[in-house]
């Protein structure tokens, strides 16, 4: 049986629902090995009492093709104003200072809910530290810890599944069933995390 495959981390977008700010919805571009790029779309639900949780989505930004270059920070998509981009192509080692509040790991423990987006996160902060600290070369890469199964991805198009979410870069985690709803019209009123503060300025 061959080794998984070392995951890097490419590229990270993260978008936040202008009329539902707990809804955040991150665009993640991974590589493994000699293999094409992978682009994983995921939602999350910022819950203001209670730990976050990783939610069933319908593709938003990747419906069609995503190019990473086109995103920025204050980006307006619909009602998805882009609140972080992480391009490692533009800028291996961004300032973690600029970094919102609510993706700050040392600011935002609750983030420990959420593996597949705190891993990430955590990959782009160990690669900012080894390139001030002279451990990396003019040309790095981010390697996550997580690592690619060699099962063949299922014909879907990625998206976590209740009982596993193989393929998402190592993700395994079950899921909770969170509630759907249309992403772009107004939330239920009846939501516990309606009008949560998510610190806007950072």
């Amino acid at each position: 049986m061959d080794s998984p495959q070392p995951c890097i981390i490419k590229g990270l977008v993260v978008y936040r629902n202008d009329y539902f700010p707990a809804l955040i919805r991150t665009v993640n571009v991974y590589q493994y090995g000699e293999e094409d790029d992978e682009i994983n779309e995921r939602e999350y639900l910022f819950h203001r009492e209670r730990n976050y949780e990783e939610c069933f989505m319908m593709k938003i930004f990747t419906a069609q093709n995503f190019d990473l270059n086109q995103h920025y920070k204050g980006r307006k998509d619909g009602v998805w104003e882009c609140i972080y981009v992480f391009d490692i192509n533009i800028d291996p080692c961004p300032d973690l200072d600029d970094i919102p509040s609510i993706l700050s790991i040392e600011r935002n423990s609750k983030l420990q809910s959420i593996p597949s987006l705190l891993e990430d996160l955590e990959a782009i902060s160990h690669q900012c530290q080894a390139l001030d600290n002279g451990e990396l070369s003019e040309d790095p890469s981010l390697v996550s810890s997580n690592e690619k199964d060699d099962n063949p991805r299922s014909p879907d198009d990625g998206r976590p599944s209740l009982e596993t979410s193989d393929g998402d870069c190592g993700h395994g985690h079950d899921l909770p069933a969170c509630f759907r709803f249309d992403l772009n019209s107004l939330p239920p009123p009846d939501s516990d995390d309606e009008g949560i503060d998510l610190n806007r300025s950072g």
